[in-house]
């Protein structure tokens, strides 16, 4: 049998995560040196996803959610959409133990039968999903025991002795903390729930605190559907426990958006140096401006914030990012930024959910804000129970004041706070009574009536949405004027909306299209086009051109000698690996011009002239190096990896864990 996921009972207090002790950054290393593993969804004639009642191509649509909130907040590893695969589950398999021998490597999704999930059960008693990883010999290669797979089984809902409950978008069980939870053990991790002292005994590695765990990992997840359909901080320290170690520093990088539909090359972002992110940039989302905000989180999960102006330069410098020094400045989720004015001056907001603990789904809404002319920033906690770590901010012209979304755990109802310009909560949490989203992004603003992008809570979704809002200055009450789904529009995690004063832009997760105007939003196909800079979230903004606005779109991209970005303390970088021509591991050659002497003139060996900066003669910057990366091969004692598997241990090349 496979490891029970979600079980029909409330865990006991946790005792922090708990994980495989074997390096999976090299199990999935093994076949996937840059860490991206496919997910794919099977369709064969026994194990198809259609046994949840659902379409494959909608499943499809919940599960690229469902990764991209995971990429989200995970350097690594990245996963994404692969695609349908026939290759069949075959529990007949000629390797003994392993029926995944014909999946495809990666992650793969199946389902079955109510009569096999009866007769033949992949997984324990009473579990509505389970899952594990196996290391199998490539195709050909007996004797080379390294390629990955992890499986996700899914038990068909409704299903008499089975699965008796039916799987709900806004209602227990939610197949979308289900199968977060599922891919989660696949990447190595086990239940959270257990003590200290049982998972050591399992030869597992336990960490974090020991006052419980309230992630996605637990046991059982309660009904606070919204609360964990993204990672916790228990389930982060856990991946972080196992892949930290493969993951290098993050700088975000930004381009100028000149070429849409087409996303720009990644060789002509810049960088922001020195600012050193665990996570994407969030952009305050006000109609173009001369200056906008930017926040994001650094490796230790502080808040940080910078401003941009028109011409690309950044203040405060990396010291002066930080927003609070104190205890309550850190966060697992990424925090919202606003700006507004109270008619002198620009006046920045920044909210996140601090105080995040293992032992409780209770959090912090925390909100700093400041004048754009002073550092002196102002502190204030927001009394209310918030227990979802994804938020949104924007700044609402006709209060003087600034907007907070996030969604209620249980209902998965969209709740909105309203604040004041120095960050006070002007009454209590609202929630929009009817509402249901999987997500909900920041609101764009003008006077008292705000447009807010969601995404629907629905199977054959999540559908992109905009609802209207109109809110009273005087009693801060809240009325919903109107709502528009798009129900071709799939969404891919965090979402956004701007307005260039010609048409809406809508973004979702890697992508940003064209909406037209509200209401009878007309999006422009452009949502469906990849971003070969995926993996991250876009971060979209909007700044006041001379002619016309100027969009930049802002990604996180790893500080690596030969990815064509000059970073850090790199002084060139084109990607390319040819000696003599200027560069060499991204530091000027010595017969070429160097920074003691901007202005001196060199040549390489082959007598060429060198440019300025290490600039090759083509204009470009001129580098020796290449960002590469080598996964070695997988340990092969141990290939057949079950959570709680039941499978013995049959030879030195295969080893289960419990």
């Amino acid at each position: 049998m496979l490891s029970a996921a979600l079980l029909g009972f409330v865990p006991t207090p946790a005792q922090a995560y708990c994980v495989t002790a074997l390096d999976m950054a090299e199990f999935w290393s093994s076949e996937f040196p840059d860490l991206r593993v496919p997910v794919w969804l099977n369709i064969s004639a026994g194990h198809s996803v259609a046994h949840m009642d659902q379409t494959p191509q909608d499943v499809a649509r919940l599960v690229i959610e469902v990764l991209a909130r995971h990429n989200e907040s995970v350097a690594a590893p990245k996963l994404y959409f692969a695609g349908f695969t026939t290759e069949k589950y075959d529990p007949g398999a000629q390797l003994p133990g392993i029926p995944e021998e014909r999946l495809p490597a990666g992650i793969n999704i199946i389902s079955m039968s109510c009569e096999e999930a009866v007769q033949q059960p992949l997984c324990s008693e009473g579990a509505k999903a389970c899952a594990r990883f196996v290391s199998r010999p490539k195709v050909g290669e007996v004797e080379d025991w390294n390629d990955p797979i992890g499986m996700v089984a899914v038990i068909p809902p409704g299903c008499d002795d089975a699965n008796n409950d039916s799987l709900l978008m806004t209602g227990y069980v939610d197949p979308g903390q289900l199968l977060l939870h599922e891919i989660g053990h696949t990447l190595g991790l086990h239940h959270a729930n257990q003590s200290a002292s049982a998972c050591t005994q399992s030869s597992l590695v336990p960490g974090g605190l020991k006052t419980g765990a309230n992630g996605v990992m637990q046991t059982a997840v309660p009904a606070s559907f919204a609360a964990f359909r993204s990672w916790r901080r228990d389930d982060l320290e856990a991946l972080d426990q196992l892949y930290g170690a493969a993951t290098g520093p993050l700088e975000p990088v930004w381009w100028d958006d000149v070429n849409y539909p087409d996303y720009p090359l990644e060789t002509d972002a810049t960088s922001l140096v020195g600012m050193s992110v665990s996570r994407s940039v969030v952009v305050s989302n006000r109609t173009p401006a001369g200056v906008q905000a930017l926040a994001s989180t650094n490796p230790e999960g502080r808040v940080i914030h910078q401003l941009m102006d028109e011409l690309g330069e950044l203040t405060p410098g990396p010291v002066d990012a930080v927003v609070d020094p104190g205890p309550s400045g850190r966060t697992w989720a990424a925090p919202a930024v606003a700006m507004g004015s109270d008619g002198v001056t620009d006046r920045v907001f920044v909210a996140w959910m601090a105080n995040e603990q293992p032992d409780t789904t209770l959090m912090t809404l925390r909100t700093a804000t400041r004048g754009s002319n002073s550092l002196d920033w102002t502190y204030s906690n927001h009394p209310g129970d918030f227990r979802v770590n994804r938020l949104s901010a924007a700044y609402v012209p006709g209060l003087r004041g600034f907007i907070v979304t996030t969604l209620e755990p249980a209902t998965t109802e969209i709740q909105v706070v309203l604040f004041d310009l120095d960050g006070a909560a002007l009454g209590p949490v609202t929630k929009l009574a009817g509402l249901h989203a999987f997500g909900v992004g920041a609101p764009l603003c003008t006077e008292t009536d705000c447009l807010v992008p969601f995404s629907e809570s629905a199977f054959g979704g999540p559908d992109f949405g905009v609802a209207e809002i109109q809110i009273d200055p005087r009693t801060g009450t809240l009325s919903v004027l109107s709502t528009e789904v798009l129900h071709a529009v799939s969404t891919y995690g965090g979402l956004s909306l701007l307005n260039d004063g010609q048409a809406l832009l809508g973004g979702t997760g890697d992508r940003r299209f064209l909406l037209g105007s509200y209401p009878g939003l007309a999006p422009d196909g452009a949502e469906g086009a990849p971003n070969p800079n995926g993996d991250w979230p876009l971060g979209v903004g909007l700044w006041a051109g001379v002619n016309e606005p100027q969009r930049r779109i802002f990604q996180p991209r790893r500080v690596v000698c030969g990815n064509g970005i000059v970073q850090g303390a790199e002084a060139c970088d084109d990607s390319n690996d040819v000696p003599g021509d200027g560069c060499d591991a991204c530091a000027l050659e010595g017969d070429y011009p160097n920074a003691e002497d901007p202005s001196e003139s060199g040549s390489g060996d082959d007598g060429t002239a060198g440019e300025t900066g290490g600039a090759g003669l083509d204009g470009a910057d001129g580098c020796e190096c290449r960002a590469s990366r080598q996964g070695n091969s997988w340990l092969g004692w141990w290939s057949v990896l079950g959570l709680l598997a039941l499978c013995r241990r049959r030879s030195e090349r295969r080893h289960t864990t419990t």
